[in-house]
């Protein structure tokens, strides 16, 4: 009986083995990702995107990339290749269309990799505010030694755009013609004509004008007082130049 049983848990044992030596490998997953540094963009201002493609331990050889976005949210102003690649310039393999949302790069690695591998940073721009998904199409292909097609995830990535946090306003130029503005923290314009203007906020008020009158004419009285002579001099002086005009005055009409 004990026999029986070494024998029972002798060929359970060697089943196991022989399950997990021959039993397949499960499938890798090759992909085309794209990542960013950034979530969310100021509408106007240009962003990344890196183009980064994983074999999963598959030697690739060649790779294309075929990507959509849309038109009225997004628009492509480069792509720079990975200078590992060698660019495929051929009809078909190389395209960037801002109308229809479409591009397409392809590149070979020469001697072939099996690592994960930026292809290259497309630079984006958001045209205005709502959010915007970038994806990885169908048409791409991450071809290895035999030719094959391992490709199997495609990636996509979703963006927010935002409006500009400034307010932009018109203000009539010197020359009649309109210009725009941007009003900033403080409440005053930046023009094209590089001035700020402002409307000053500090005008006296008539009780405070009053004052400033009073404080004069005291001021005027205290220097009189300070310096009697200066004021008996420049009086004589006065009554002389009048004293000369109203003689000339009289003689002409002699």
């Amino acid at each position: 009986m004990n026999r029986i049983k070494k024998f029972s848990l002798y060929l359970i044992t060697l089943s196991l083995v022989v399950f997990f030596t021959f039993a397949p490998s499960p499938a890798k997953a090759a992909s085309i990702d794209l990542s960013s540094q950034v979530k969310n963009v100021v509408a106007g201002k240009t962003f990344k995107i890196n183009v980064v493609v994983d074999p999963e331990g598959d030697r690739m050889f060649t790779v294309k990339a075929a990507l959509s976005y849309p038109v009225d949210l997004l628009r492509i102003t480069s792509f720079t290749f990975n200078d590992a690649w060698t660019p495929l310039n051929q009809p078909g393999y190389n395209k960037i269309d801002n109308e229809q949302g479409i591009m397409i790069k392809t590149g070979g690695y020469p001697s072939g990799t099996l690592s994960p591998v930026t292809l290259g940073v497309i630079t984006f721009i958001g045209l205005k505010q709502g959010q915007a998904t970038v994806k990885v199409n169908d048409g791409s292909t991450i071809l290895n030694s035999d030719n094959k097609n391992i490709l199997t995830d495609m990636g996509t990535a979703t963006f927010v755009f935002s409006q500009p946090l400034v307010s932009n306003e018109k203000k009539i130029s010197p020359s009649g013609s309109e210009k725009p503005t941007t009003k900033t923290a403080n409440g005053t314009f930046v023009s094209d004509n590089f001035f700020i203007t402002s409307i000053p906020t500090d005008v006296p008020s008539p009780d405070k004008i009053w004052l400033y009158t009073k404080l004069a004419i005291l001021s005027l009285l205290a220097l009189v007082l300070q310096y009697p002579l200066i004021i008996y001099l420049l009086v004589l002086i006065s009554v002389y130049i009048i004293f000369r005009v109203i003689r000339k005055i009289l003689k002409r009409k002699d």
